[in-house]
């Protein structure tokens, strides 16, 4: 595949890019992977499992924020200025403070539903304390200062890994707590990346002009969202209601295991979404099988990386949960739904890249789409898988939405022709509205 390697944009990623942006991820993943096993490994499964479903639902308020406000903002900065890049960040964090009563809509009645209302607090205060320092994370992605991004992913994910690792020592640990902690380190990584971003200063004026760029890239994305409370947090509360907190509590443990390979996949956007937005920057690229070649290219670099792990898991998954949880924890038994995982995740890989892709070339109405067609999967799919499988049905559930998602990913971009970039244009028009400094 030809890429365009004059592109200033590709040049300073090519430089600078991919391996500070794994190195910035793996600090991230690295820290919530070891926050989740310490939780795992100190509290007792039916609690474990009330931090799985409170955190399920987190989820769908972080992706509802990412998706109206965060893809916007990467997408936007990718072919911006500095000076807007800067005012576009500032909006955003008016907007996602703006989002706090829909993210409280979310949360709160699943808190209620499980009798844990003070949990359900702190959650929120978590979730929105992470969603302030996420923003001008992407914010430095999005300028390929993947290297600036890592001391404040450093005090944000390894600081509350730490502290949670402290809690959970001293014994008695409760998800109050560690909610507690995990908001406040957020909110000091928030303060530095904010200031190394440099806020600019904004009006009324601004934030409508931003506010209306952000919902022409970011509608057809609220309809992910919308397809994420319904699909995001299934696999979980179903197992809770067929089987208990237990089994929700078994099925995150096996989904921790694959925090292994999270520095490589949580990358994976932001990587990709403005490395496409800068391919398309030449009109011999601005073509459907043109972004399946550079998906295809990246799908096979990211799951070289994880052959490794894929066969160690696939080979001897009971060792590797005793490694983690210990020969006597009731997770080492779930060695047929971490085999499983092995699948899902190698389906992972294309289907997040082709995500990005499709996002990147301002296609977020195709990738709306892309995500009914794997909600309509797990939708259908689930009620009998968990209920007959447990832990590794609820497993099987994520191959078949991940394979919907690809599928419905490749077939839109082989059959689009030239006209395909229609929701470009859009996007440079908007990096270059006069309207912002």
């Amino acid at each position: 595949m030809c890429t365009d390697l004059s592109n200033p944009a590709l040049q300073r990623f090519m430089k600078n890019g991919s391996s500070w942006a794994i190195a910035d991820q793996g600090i991230a993943s690295a820290g919530n992977f070891a926050t989740t096993l310490l939780l795992a490994r100190g509290v007792p499964p039916a609690e474990y499992g009330t931090f799985v479903l409170l955190v399920s639902v987190c989820l769908v308020v972080f992706g509802f924020q990412g998706n109206l406000v965060v893809s916007p903002l990467v997408v936007l900065g990718a072919s911006g200025t500095p000076g807007q890049t800067r005012s576009y960040l500032t909006a955003a964090l008016v907007f996602t403070l703006a989002l706090l009563p829909v993210s409280a809509l979310i949360v709160l009645p699943a808190a209620i539903s499980l009798h844990r209302v003070v949990t359900g607090i702190f959650a929120l205060i978590y979730v929105v304390s992470w969603q302030l320092q996420e923003t001008p994370r992407r914010a430095l992605l999005s300028a390929f200062r993947y290297k600036d991004a890592l001391w404040g992913d450093a005090i944000s994910y390894l600081g509350q890994a730490l502290l949670v690792g402290l809690l959970v020592i001293r014994k008695g640990a409760t998800l109050n707590q560690a909610f507690a902690l995990m908001a406040a380190t957020s909110l000091v990584a928030a303060a530095l990346q904010s200031w190394q971003a440099r806020l600019a200063p904004t009006s009324w004026s601004i934030l409508r002009d931003c506010g209306i760029k952000f919902w022409a890239l970011g509608k057809w994305l609220v309809v992910v969202s919308i397809l994420s409370i319904a699909e995001g947090p299934l696999s979980p509360w179903m197992l809770n209601w067929f089987r208990g907190r237990e089994s929700a509590a078994s099925f995150q443990a096996v989904m921790n295991v694959w925090g292994l390979a999270n520095p490589i996949l949580n990358s994976v956007s932001a990587i990709v979404i403005p490395a496409t937005a800068a391919y398309l920057l030449t009109r011999e690229n601005r073509t459907g099988k043109a972004l399946i070649r550079l998906g295809m290219k990246y799908s096979l670099e990211f799951e070289l990386i994880l052959v490794p792990v894929f066969i160690v898991i696939a080979l001897w998954p009971r060792a590797v949960l005793a490694l983690f949880y210990g020969t006597n924890s009731v997770y080492a038994a779930q060695t047929l739904a971490l085999r499983i995982g092995v699948i899902a995740t190698i389906i992972y890989v294309p289907m997040t890249i082709f995500g990005a892709v499709l996002t990147g070339a301002g296609r977020t109405k195709t990738n709306a789409s892309m995500h009914g067609a794997g909600a309509a999967a797990s939708l259908v799919s689930s009620p009998p898988l968990i209920f007959l499988g447990g832990a590794a049905g609820a497993m099987l559930v994520e191959v078949v939405s991940r394979s919907a998602r690809l599928v419905w990913a490749i077939r839109f971009l082989r059959s689009t022709s030239a006209a395909f970039l229609g929701d470009q244009k859009e996007v440079q028009d908007c990096a270059s509205c006069t309207k912002l400094p």
